[in-house]
């Protein structure tokens, strides 16, 4: 009887892993800038990716890695300061979807006097960039921000004070049959199912395949300094794959523990 018990037991904790492994075989791009702190140029790591970092500076400013996160930063002054780095190519030309996540920390904060400026993430396709997922600072603080082509908006305002990390996961989808378009994003959720904090829909005629992301800077007449950090960017096919699950891996070593106390149970069981 007890020999039935542990098996079944086994088979449990067996479907338990593989489970774990299929959610992460969804995982398309992850990039956890783990580097030697120093300029994020020629920095080449991670999965999903075709080729290493390229930094672009316009006007003075850095995007350097800094305790394992890229780390952008800059006078004030119109100007773009940008990182690009190619991906595996992702074609969504017949209709489909793709999730994303990273994380954003505002470390310093010089709210400006006028004007405005946007750091953020953009997926591009080709040399167009389709749409960026964006920290958006202007005379009021900051805000989560989408940019798509050259129309932005703002939602989810957020406190004032740097230090204050948010967790942004995106979801791009494109249906070919209307030409149509569609992000949403949630901000510090890792529950799937949550209502979305933001969606918009724009019309895309005719969509190439996703072909690098850029981290970039975007200057307008901005005065003050501000240092922001992203850091585990994730693109996969679904909401699971993009989620950090710390206890998907306490779960994979719980199932190893208790094999492994299930085989040594057996093995006192036959020596008897």
């Amino acid at each position: 009887m007890m020999f039935f018990q542990i098996k079944k037991i086994l088979l449990s904790a067996g479907a338990l892993a593989l489970a774990v492994s299929t959610v992460s075989a969804a995982l398309i791009v992850e990039e956890s800038f783990d580097y030697p702190n120093g300029s994020l140029n020629a920095k080449n790591g991670g999965i999903g990716f075709t080729g290493a970092w390229v930094v672009y500076a316009e006007k003075p400013g850095t995007i350097s890695v800094a305790g394992n996160a890229a780390s952008m930063n800059g006078s004030a002054g119109t100007g773009w300061l940008t990182a690009t780095r190619n991906i595996d190519a992702l074609d969504l030309s017949e209709g489909g979807e793709f999730y994303f996540s990273y994380n954003v920390d505002i470390t310093s904060l010089d709210i400006p006097t006028q004007r405005s400026t946007v750091y953020g993430l953009t997926f591009r396709t080709g040399s167009t960039e389709l749409f960026t997922s964006a920290v958006y600072f202007n005379t009021n603080g900051y805000s989560a921000h989408s940019l798509v082509g050259s129309y932005g908006a703002s939602f989810g305002g957020f406190k004032k004070e740097a230090n204050a990390p948010i967790f942004v996961v995106g979801k791009f989808s494109y249906d070919a049959t209307t030409s149509k378009a569609t992000i949403s994003y949630w901000l510090n959720s890792i529950v799937e199912g949550e209502a979305a904090a933001y969606t918009y829909s724009w019309d895309v005629s005719s969509l190439s395949e996703f072909t690098s992301i850029r981290l970039q800077r975007m200057d307008q007449y901005y005065v003050g300094t501000s240092d922001v950090t992203f850091d585990d960017i994730r693109i996969g096919s679904d909401w699971v794959s993009v989620i950090p699950e710390p206890h998907s891996q306490a779960l994979l070593l719980w199932g190893g523990a208790f094999c492994a106390a299930a085989l040594s149970a057996r093995g006192r069981l036959h020596a008897r």
